[in-house]
């Protein structure tokens, strides 16, 4: 009868504290002052509240009572600090334990030591209720950064958690100082430093700066570390390893991806024969690398080029000449598109009346018709005296009005002045 009443008073004991596990205490002391950034439990029989972790909020200390059962399986206490931690000489490890649904038969506790899963050393320790305990590692020259407390004490047959441990603080002596990773990242080829590449370790990346640079500040242990950036194949180096208070040295050399450069919305293009002119195709190439490309036509007998800049000038007349326009980058990858070539005569002048016969109906005009754009009329006195100069072109369509109300009778001689060329011929006067 007495059995059974400890067992129920232990499993009432249990039920309450799953509602209410806070409890006021003191923060462990120098030097277990380094405490677990995070802490978490396991096993059907271990309790912890929803933060998972000892909380201490602004106004006073207040901890997050962890307790572990036995059973079928063992409660754990899990315990990570953001530092590996390592041994001395003097104690290294403390664990505070409370009173509050302690088991009567709790009893042993394994202490399991992992540097990033990988287990380090163990040992088991009796412990009681309400006491601090202080720990050595087990071991000379042990670095780890989680421990993992398991209750081992075994239950009476058929009765689970009369062994039930408790605990409300836990600290470290000999905190280790992080490592870091640094180094360059550059052009494999031209070896220029490159900026805004990320440089990575599991969830821990930096971007290098303008001059290529970079640094990781990480826990110690061995780490897989990949640079990438647009443009560039991305790159890992395996096994780096940190080491605490130390800076390991890794530089990158990135290969560039290649893509071809694209041209498009090219338009077709019509000219004067003998008359030049230009085509910027600048807005219609790019380069996703962003290199400088080359220009070049398979008609350079007709078209110059300038960079990006086409310089036409045909001496014959074509029509829908079909020209390849191709755009290489300094790897040789290229890409082309066509576009046709129309090039005619310059258009005819028409001149009326010629010749002007005063008396005959006509205006006091002289109609010059058909001027390409650009162009300047200059009429001459047989013996080269300018009588009229009218510019620029095209007026009124392509043709321009000569008064000759105050003309003389004579031959007179023009000049069409064009970025063609130059047109000449006669007109007579009669009155």
């Amino acid at each position: 009868m007495n059995l059974m009443k400890r067992i129920m008073q232990t499993l009432f004991v249990i039920a309450v504290l799953t509602f209410f596990s806070q409890s006021a205490f003191a923060k462990l002391s120098f030097p277990y002052d380094t405490e677990p950034f995070a802490t978490d439990s396991s096993g059907v029989s271990a309790s912890r509240d929803s933060g998972g972790h000892f909380r201490r909020p602004e106004r006073g200390y207040f901890n997050l009572i962890y307790w572990i059962g036995t059973g079928t399986t063992p409660g754990s206490l899990i315990l990570d600090f953001e530092n590996p931690f390592t041994d001395a000489v003097d104690k290294d490890f403390a664990i505070l334990t409370d009173s509050e649904s302690w088991g009567p038969l709790a009893d042993i506790a394994r202490f399991e030591f992992f540097l990033n899963d990988t287990l380090q050393g163990w040992f088991d320790a009796e412990l009681r209720p309400d006491e601090l305990f202080e720990f050595e590692l087990p071991g000379n020259g042990i670095i780890a950064n989680r421990i993992v407390i398991t209750n081992i004490t075994p239950d009476p047959d058929g009765v689970n958690n009369l062994a039930t441990m408790t605990f409300t603080d836990a600290g470290v002596a000999y905190p280790l100082d992080p490592g870091a990773i640094s180094g360059m990242v550059t052009d494999q080829d031209t070896g220029n430093p490159l900026e805004e590449a990320t440089v990575s370790a599991n969830s821990y990346s930096n971007p290098t700066n303008s001059t290529g640079y970079y640094t990781i500040t990480l826990p110690l242990g061995i780490y897989a570390l990949t640079a990438s950036k647009a443009g560039y194949e991305e790159k890992t180096e395996e096994g780096v390893e940190v080491a605490a208070g130390k800076t390991t040295l890794v530089d990158f050399h990135l290969t560039r991806i290649n893509h071809a450069p694209t041209i498009s919305g090219l338009v077709n293009q019509s000219g004067i024969v003998g008359v030049p002119w230009k085509y910027d195709i600048s807005e219609n190439i790019s380069d996703s690398n962003g290199d400088l490309l080359i220009v070049a036509t398979d008609d350079p007998e007709n078209i110059a080029v300038e960079g990006y800049v086409l310089a036409f000038c045909y001496q014959t007349l074509i029509n829908n000449k079909s020209v390849v326009i191709k755009v290489t980058d300094p790897g040789g990858l290229n890409t082309s598109q066509t576009i046709y070539v129309s090039v005619k005569g310059a258009e005819k002048t028409s001149i009326y009346p010629n010749p002007y016969i005063a008396g005959k109906g006509y205006p006091e005009r002289i109609i010059f018709g058909g001027l390409p754009k650009e162009a300047t009329l200059r009429i001459y006195t047989i013996s080269g005296e300018l009588v009229k100069e009218i510019s620029p072109q095209p007026i009124n369509g392509g043709s321009v009005e000569w008064d000759v109300s105050g003309i003389s009778s004579g031959i007179y001689l023009y000049t069409i002045i064009s970025p063609g060329g130059k047109n000449k011929g006669r007109v007579s006067i009669v009155k």
